[in-house]
């Protein structure tokens, strides 16, 4: 497929479901970009609200939408990915936006280092409508404003380097190694890990999205702890030999260990197996007395201050 003469470079990929609040403002968010060389997929993943009705009220030959039965986010990104026809996919959630440069920064970065697969820009993370704060990472290799990051798991112990809405992948990358259909919650998570065993990722400190926190589901209302406890565990051969993996794994373990305690039903066995596996050396001194504590005292102190990012 070609936009006039050119190849289309950028497919942008957001699965899309019951955001009829935010889908709009994502959507201009694109439209408006610098950069414009780039067709955008939506895969409606059986959207029960309006999200569908306002699609149909944009007239963009460059937007394509698809609806599928609702099956998750990870079978939305995937059918995306299959469906686009540009070389890299830009992956965006349907309720953030982009920065008028970022693909823009996407061709600064790929024209540096070609030969790479996986570009990932800076963001802010936005707590409430007067709290942004800028993102810490725990390495970076050097000052320059673009860099190769050798190991994602070393950058990524405070925030990650990759999110859902601020990475692009070659598309050849991304059909070898798809998204896990049966992780429900913390899917990127896994693909970001997945692809770090193996790979290098490419980070531009431009800062070109503004990640809403208030806008995700809240964790006292999610029921997802068990599938991120699959995650902790589908990379055990890999840590041994990889000790920042290992660190890194062992952060998100304590983080499902706090889901799991938001969460009604009887969940004692994994808490027992995921700190039976933590090297309490990877953890914060705070985590690691909280770790000590007697449950009745971890739901307690829960209540009071929210340990998990």
């Amino acid at each position: 497929m070609q936009l006039g003469n050119q190849e289309i470079l950028f497919s942008v990929v957001i699965p899309l479901y019951n955001k009829e609040g935010y889908i709009l403002d994502t959507l201009n968010s694109v439209f408006n970009q610098n950069y414009q060389n780039f067709e955008i997929i939506v895969i409606n993943d059986g959207s029960t609200d309006n999200s569908l009705k306002t699609l149909k009220t944009i007239s963009d030959k460059r937007l394509h939408c698809f609806t599928i039965k609702n099956s998750g986010v990870s079978v939305a990104r995937n059918s995306g990915i299959e469906k686009a026809v540009g070389s890299h996919i830009a992956l965006l959630d349907a309720d953030d936006c982009w920065q008028s440069n970022h693909l823009s920064e996407f061709i600064e970065a790929i024209n540096k280092f070609p030969k790479e697969s996986i570009y990932c820009n800076n963001y802010k993370i936005q707590f409430t409508n007067r709290i942004t704060k800028d993102t810490q990472f725990s390495y970076l290799p050097s000052s320059n404003n673009i860099v190769i990051i050798d190991d994602f798991f070393k950058s990524s112990l405070l925030n990650s380097i990759a999110t859902s809405s601020t990475t692009c992948i070659k598309k050849e990358v991304l059909i070898e190694n798809t998204y896990d259909v049966t992780i429900k919650s913390g899917q990127d998570t896994d693909l970001w890990t997945k692809l770090g065993v193996n790979n290098s990722y490419v980070f531009n400190n431009t800062v070109t999205v503004i990640i809403d926190k208030g806008v995700t589901d809240s964790l006292s209302k999610s029921k997802n702890g068990k599938y991120r406890f699959i995650f902790t565990q589908k990379y055990r051969n890999e840590e041994k030999n990889n000790f920042y993996l290992k660190k890194f794994m062992d952060k998100n373990r304590f983080s499902v260990i706090v889901r799991f305690l938001h969460e009604s039903g009887n969940n004692k066995q994994k808490i027992a197996i995921l700190k039976n596996q933590i090297d309490e050396r990877n953890l914060s001194l705070k985590e690691r007395v909280f770790l000590k504590l007697p449950t009745f005292l971890w739901i307690y102190i829960i209540k009071l201050k929210n340990f998990v990012e």
